[in-house]
């Protein structure tokens, strides 16, 4: 979830979970299930952010994330 509160959350076709901002241009890895992402969700664990390819960095929880940066989903 994100510092607003707001988000959606989103599968894909592998039961993988993201979490997008509905205010922001945010969008995050929650988790490779569905428990592994609402016990994210719930517990108020910091999802791993994401970066479009046309994107150098985002900004989330009021920390700049770039494309290097561990922390950051790997979706390549």
């Amino acid at each position: 979830m994100f510092a607003d509160g707001r988000a959606e959350l989103y599968v894909d076709a592998s039961g993988r979970w993201y979490c997008a901002g509905c205010i922001n241009d945010a969008f995050a890895f929650e988790g490779a299930s569905f428990a592994d992402a609402m016990e994210r969700q719930l517990l108020g664990r910091h999802s791993h952010p994401m970066l479009r390819p046309d994107q150098s960095s985002v900004e989330i929880w009021g920390e700049v994330f770039t494309h290097d940066d561990p922390r950051a989903y790997k979706y390549r």
